[in-house]
């Protein structure tokens, strides 16, 4: 047998056509945020403490006031918001992460 004769082991699973990069994107940020967010909250200690309720992160500096973050925006939004806003909160995430990191060293 050859490609010409079965070329259906050859064809994708799915059509090229109908892959949507945007919520290919957005569902990419959606881990990256859950993840980085995951880890402040490991992260927690006596002087930095984070905790996820429902949609939103909160983050307790110690002495130093507290920031709340939400993490996702609503299927009400464009996709192309939701990923700005997802990118947004994702190097806000890392700073907090790099920030607490650096304190422990």
């Amino acid at each position: 047998m050859n490609a010409q004769t079965k070329p259906e082991l050859f064809a994708p699973c799915f059509p090229i056509a109908n892959i949507d990069l945007v919520k290919i994107e957005l569902a990419r940020l959606d881990v990256l945020v859950d993840q980085v967010a995951a880890d402040l909250v490991n992260l927690s200690n006596s002087d930095i403490f984070s905790t996820i309720n429902n949609n939103w992160i909160h983050i307790e500096f110690s002495g130093r006031g507290s920031e709340q973050i939400e993490l996702h925006l609503s299927n009400q939004y464009r996709d192309k918001t939701r990923i700005a806003y997802q990118t947004d909160v994702l190097l806000r995430l890392k700073k907090i992460k790099s920030y607490i990191l650096e304190e422990a060293a």
